[in-house]
C-alpha cells in the first residue's frame, strides 16, 4: 500500500487494521512456462527483466529454485524478494 501514490506511512497506520489480504487469491506466474509478454505485464517486472528470465530458463532447462534468477544482471535480491510471491516454478 505504501507504493500507492499519496499513501503515507501515517495514513497507512490509520487504516492498516482494515486491510485483508488473501494470498490464495494471487495468480502466480509459472516462470518455467510463461512468455516474456506474460511476465512483462506484471507491474514489478520490466520487459528487459522478463526477457532475461525467459532467456535464462533455457540455460537451466527450467528453473528448479528462485535463487537461479539472481544470476541475471538485472535481478538483485531486493527485486527477487519483491517478485517472488507472484511467481511459481
Amino acid at each position: 500500500m505504501l507504493e500507492v501514490y499519496g499513501v503515507t506511512q501515517e495514513n497507512f497506520d490509520r487504516f492498516k487494521e482494515l486491510i485483508v489480504i488473501d494470498a490464495t487469491k494471487i495468480k502466480k506466474i509459472n516462470i518455467n512456462l510463461c512468455t516474456t509478454e506474460e511476465l512483462a505485464k506484471h507491474p514489478y517486472i520490466t520487459r528487459n527483466v522478463a526477457n532475461s528470465i525467459v532467456k535464462m530458463r533455457a540455460k537451466w532447462e527450467n528453473y528448479s529454485n528462485f535463487g537461479q534468477l539472481l544470476e541475471s544482471e538485472l535481478i538483485d535480491q531486493e527485486l527477487l524478494n519483491k517478485i517472488q510471491p507472484y511467481l511459481t516454478l
